[in-house]
């Protein structure tokens, strides 16, 4: 090169080099964060291929519409591959109490077992347990546990909703790998 080895500029353009070295391998060998936030208007395919059956209840219903929000962001029509069938179980228990007997704070339990069933195969390709919970401070005011109570199922349906999601893809990864 054309300037001393050794000086501060070799040095940064040496850095520079190989953070283009590193960015370039891995952009050529398919890797994309399993994390990232995706942008407005792509679907991961295969993730999209997966049709989430309806689940009972207001809390398998919002459920339900998280899932399909998280697999299929843009709505693409997608043959299905897949059918994600899932049970939810929801318990509430009082955590504390006050020198009187009534709750102080409650926990709020949301669980989910869900099998992921390949429609081809006929046969359930992944399943697993998802498991959410969260506690909320009781108040004399009823309507204020109510809210918080179903504040704190939202937020379980909404950890659910990211772990199942993340759960398949990196299922469905290892299965695209597998097949290559």
């Amino acid at each position: 090169m054309w300037w001393p080895e050794g000086s501060a500029l070799a040095r940064s353009a040496g850095r520079v080099l190989g953070i283009v070295v590193i960015t370039v391998t891995l952009a050529g060998c398919g890797f994309r964060p399993l994390y990232a936030s995706a942008e407005e208007g792509t679907t991961d395919p295969r993730l999209a291929a997966i049709e989430v059956a309806q689940i009972p209840d207001r809390t398998g219903q919002r459920l339900t519409i998280a899932l399909r929000d998280a697999f299929n962001p843009s709505g693409v029509a997608v043959d299905p591959r897949y059918r994600l069938f899932v049970s939810l179980a929801t318990s509430r228990r009082e955590i504390a109490l006050r020198k009187d007997g009534t709750a102080s704070r409650s926990e709020i339990t949301v669980t989910a077992n869900w099998r992921l069933f390949d429609l081809g195969k006929q046969a359930v390709a992944f399943s697993g347990i998802a498991r959410s919970g969260s506690s909320v401070d009781l108040v004399q005011n009823e309507y204020a546990n109510v809210v918080a109570e179903e504040d704190a199922r939202t937020r379980a349906i909404e950890d659910i909703a990211r772990d199942i999601q993340a759960r398949c893809a990196i299922f469905l990864d290892g299965a695209s790998a597998a097949t290559k």
